[in-house]
């Protein structure tokens, strides 16, 4: 059995408050007093953190990086974790996708001089990693599909020469091979840059990856103005034209402070195009920690704005912030960690989103002497629907810590049969209005935030895009729906996340969400 530990002596909590509307409890485990958590221990001090489905059971695995290996923890069904498994090769960076076009999720890390790329056999163990050999000192890696050919590229931040910085792109042969594709140069302040983090998302939204990074100290653009924010790296053709533009500065532009981190993309606004949330970290007297809000234009354009602050001084370079829906309203929500600079502190502020015109409240949820964290998502770990937080911790025992989410959501019920090919699947949701019309929907992708959808109010879904429509069928007079189909008999085996969406009021603007389930299809 999983290794678990309930504990609050280790980390003794100095506060545990409720987050939300009033019923959102985090950081409880069945059987947990108030303020326990889940540990699994770790082989070595984690830098990054990732999750998906690697055996392809339908459950969540996660996945971090440490300096000198990779190590996977599975789900044993339930939402603990089996023994960590290491695998020679890690890194700073951990990026987590499907490279070479079998629907199982391999592991990509970079660091030490070189990208690592673990395929995945299938069942969720991985080969001896394959070396990419790249100089330089890396500051960010993403993947995405860059020429727009449907497979993952990477993206790899790094200062090639000293405060040479340039976003380096390896192109993907359609097999999980990468070879060295282009790059874009980054026009850095002199003498004192520390860029780092990178992130990718279709921001004008023409169907291939651009990305975003952040600053310490600044950029200098081409028309040589000065930013110390977020730098927009737009992808013209394919990746063979990058055009850079800076976002959010505190002494010029569009006033969104320095020192950006945490960046994480999502349409926070429910207008259909992605957004970017970061974290900034100000070193003046008073309040030290704004959270900023990036709003895209749809175009690759974007403007700024403080959604929240938190008047504590924390080190810039340990703050994490998910983007996600934990309370199942529609409208994003942010949960942002941030950890002292000596490591004694760690604090989770729950941020929750009241309205799309960028309303934030913060309450802080946790506290705790010791917790070093290195890296935090939000994911459902134990197949209820909600998502709980995870934190892998590197003090002076290098742990996973699992909090769970025990918010009480009023929302329609989806219950679907086993999804085995060849065969038909029935999907049931209740707690409807008799003679409304329900929509069917999955994702080939574990859950996570779609763009807002107009139809629906601009409301966000639990649906990775792109996501398709299984059918539509109207509530019988007992409020329940039903949809078949077919799956088709040489179906591979992979994970779907399904889930049922409810147009409501007057465009969409109450408009509801089932729970989402995920699930692989069975041969």
């Amino acid at each position: 059995m999983p290794s678990a530990q309930q504990s609050d002596t280790r980390f003794p909590l100095r506060s545990l408050t409720v987050f939300g509307l009033g019923t959102l409890q985090l950081a409880v485990t069945t059987g947990a007093a108030l303020g326990q958590f889940d540990s699994y221990p770790l082989q070595a001090a984690p830098k990054e953190l990732a999750r998906s489905d690697f055996n392809i059971d339908g459950h969540i695995d996660l996945v971090t990086a440490s300096t000198d290996q990779v190590e996977v923890l599975i789900n044993a069904g339930d939402g603990s974790f089996l023994a960590s498994v290491a695998y020679p090769g890690g890194g700073s960076w951990l990026e987590v996708g499907d490279v070479d076009g079998d629907h199982a999720p391999d592991i990509v890390a970079a660091g030490s001089g070189s990208i690592k790329v673990f395929m995945n056999r299938g069942d969720g163990t991985f080969d001896d990693a394959a070396l990419l050999d790249v100089p330089g000192t890396y500051k960010g890696l993403a993947l995405g599909d860059v020429d727009a050919d449907d497979d993952l590229d990477i993206g790899l931040l790094n200062e090639s020469s000293p405060y040479h910085f340039e976003l380096q792109w390896y192109q993907n042969d359609g097999t999980g091979a990468f070879s060295f594709a282009g790059s874009g140069r980054i026009n850095a302040h002199d003498g004192t840059n520390k860029v780092r983090e990178l992130v990718s998302g279709d921001f004008d939204l023409d169907g291939d990856a651009d990305f975003a990074c952040g600053s310490e100290n600044g950029f200098y653009g081409k028309d040589g103005n000065y930013s110390t924010d977020v730098c927009i790296l737009r992808n013209l053709d394919g990746g063979t034209t990058w055009e850079d533009h800076f976002v959010g500065i505190q002494w010029y532009r569009y006033d969104a402070g320095q020192m950006p981190t945490a960046l994480q993309v999502g349409d926070m606004n429910n207008d259909g195009n992605p957004d970017i949330s970061c974290i900034q970290v100000y070193n003046e007297d008073g309040p030290k920690l704004y959270g900023k809000m990036l709003t895209g234009n749809g175009q690759g354009g974007f403007s700024s704005k403080t959604i929240y602050t938190v008047g504590e001084k924390y080190d810039a370079y340990e703050c994490e912030q998910p983007l996600i829906d934990i309370d199942g309203d529609g409208d994003l929500d942010l949960v942002a960690s941030l950890t002292k600079s000596n490591g004694s502190v760690t604090a989770l502020y729950g941020v929750l989103y009241y309205s799309p015109s960028g309303t934030y409240k913060t309450r802080q949820i946790l506290r705790g002497d010791n917790l070093y964290n290195a890296d935090m998502i939000l994911s459902d770990v134990d197949d209820d629907a909600r998502y709980d937080i995870v934190l892998a911790s590197s003090g002076t025992t290098p742990q996973i810590l699992v909090m769970r989410n025990t918010l009480v959501i009023d929302r329609p019920v989806l219950e679907q049969d086993d999804l085995v090919a060849g065969r038909h699947v029935q999907f049931r949701a209740s707690g409807l209005v008799p003679g409304e019309k329900v929509w069917f929907v999955y994702s080939l992708d574990l859950p996570g935030p779609s763009l807002g959808i107009s139809q629906f109010g601009g409301k966000t879904i639990d649906l990775v895009e792109p996501y398709v429509q299984i059918g539509s069928a109207r509530a019988d007079d007992a409020g329940n729906a039903t949809q078949a189909i077919k799956i088709p008999g040489k179906t591979p085996l992979m994970t779907i996340t399904t889930q049922v969406v409810v147009r409501r009021g007057e465009g969409g603007v109450d408009s509801v969400k089932s729970n989402f389930i995920t699930a692989p299809i069975l041969p």
